[in-house]
């Protein structure tokens, strides 16, 4: 009988790649759009996508690793949250960036995380 996982320990390496990027994003002021369109790509797609997968290879049930997806949203809304209560940001771009987060990044991270979970190990076999 194997043991399972804990759930916290397989999100760990995924906030903390989300956690960069979102760092980046705010702390360095970028010129480069394609740079930042890459960094978007990553967070809503490749991450959520990796998520799915890996939960689903520790033996959660399909629902559960598509759920698990929008919590990479939360790291950057927790990171807009704490912008705003040193003051670098205003509360108006706050809600205004939650408003974005939720009509744009959580449909797409449900999307792939779902397909992550349901095709990512058929799609990489060579991954542990």
């Amino acid at each position: 009988m194997e043991v399972p996982v804990p759930t916290f320990k397989l999100l760990r390496p995924i906030l903390a790649s989300e956690l960069c990027i979102v760092a980046f994003v705010w702390l360095i002021p970028s010129e480069m759009p394609p740079i930042e369109y890459g960094l978007l790509f990553a967070s809503l797609v490749l991450l959520p996508f990796v998520l799915g997968m890996r939960l689903r290879t520790a033996g959660n049930s399909l629902a559960k690793c598509a759920i698990w997806g929008p919590v990479i949203s939360c790291v950057g809304v927790l990171w807009a949250t704490a912008s705003a209560v040193i003051g670098t940001t205003t509360w108006g771009e706050l809600l205004a960036f939650v408003v974005v987060t939720v009509l744009i990044g959580v449909v797409p991270q449900l999307c792939f995380s779902y397909l992550g979970a349901k095709y990512g190990k058929t799609l990489f076999r060579f991954i542990p």
